[in-house]
């Protein structure tokens, strides 16, 4: 879930980012072995340097189709510069 979040922070700021927090994981149901596992994360909110980014985790059986939620968890991303220290990133018209 934190390589799904980096992604799309990193997609998003065309930046360097890193994990600052994870606020929170909720488990809504378990994920049972040869179930296929999708990661949906998109950004919530932006700020200067950083972001909140909502992961979440989806399970299906591959035979029946059936999917369920099976985790949420809020990530902050932060933008960082060669040492280390928060940066701030463009926000582009498209953004």
């Amino acid at each position: 879930m934190d390589q799904a979040a980096f992604v799309a922070a990193t997609r998003d700021a065309r930046a360097i980012m890193v994990t600052a927090a994870i606020d929170h994981v909720d488990f809504t149901s378990p994920i049972h072995e040869g179930e296929l596992v999708e990661m949906i994360s998109r950004v919530r909110m932006r700020g200067r340097t950083s972001m909140r980014v909502k992961v979440e985790l989806w399970a299906e059986h591959l035979l029946s189709g059936v999917r369920c939620h099976a985790a949420t968890a809020m990530f902050t991303m932060v933008s960082v510069d060669a040492a280390g220290r928060p940066h701030p990133f463009r926000i582009t018209a498209a953004s």
